[in-house]
C-alpha cells in the first residue's frame, strides 16, 4: 500500500506499507523490522529508509520509504543500456551503491548472535500496491 502525505512546504512525502498477517508472516514482519532498525541504527543510506512499525488487530505494518521505479529486473528492462564510456561509468558508480547495501546486510546476518533471526530477510523487499 502507498500512502502519501501533503507535505509542509518541502514537497510530498510518499511512503509505503509492508503488512503482515498471519502468526507466520507477523514473526517475519518483526524479524524485518528489527533488522531495518538495526541498518538504519548504523546510518547507512544505502538500504531503503525504514520509519518504524505498529501492530493493528491482525497485521502487523512496516512504514518504509517508497522507492518509484519498480524492481531492479523492471528497471534494467526499460532503460536503455548504457554505451559511451561516461554512462557505463557512472551505471557502475549508480550499481556499486545496491553492492554496499547488500554487504551491509550480509554483515549483519554474520555478526548477529542469531543469524537464523534475519533469514528471509531480503526476500520480499517490494511494498505492497
Amino acid at each position: 500500500m502507498i500512502l502519501q502525505q501533503d507535505g509542509d512546504g518541502s514537497g510530498d512525502r510518499v511512503y509505503a506499507l509492508k503488512q503482515y498477517t498471519g502468526e507466520r508472516e507477523r514473526k517475519m514482519g518483526h524479524r524485518e523490522s528489527k533488522a531495518l532498525g538495526t541498518l538504519q541504527e548504523r546510518g547507512n543510506n544505502n538500504i531503503v529508509g525504514y520509519y518504524g512499525s505498529f501492530a493493528q488487530n491482525d497485521t502487523f505494518n512496516l512504514l518504509l520509504q517508497y522507492v518509484a521505479g519498480g524492481n531492479l529486473w523492471h528497471y534494467l528492462r526499460r532503460v536503455d543500456p548504457p554505451e559511451t564510456r561516461d554512462e557505463i561509468r557512472q551505471f557502475w558508480q549508480s550499481l556499486s551503491t545496491i553492492f554496499k547495501g547488500l554487504h551491509c546486510v550480509h554483515q549483519l546476518i554474520l555478526n548477529s548472535d542469531d543469524s537464523s533471526e534475519y533469514q528471509g530477510y531480503v526476500a520480499r523487499l517490494n511494498p505492497i500496491a
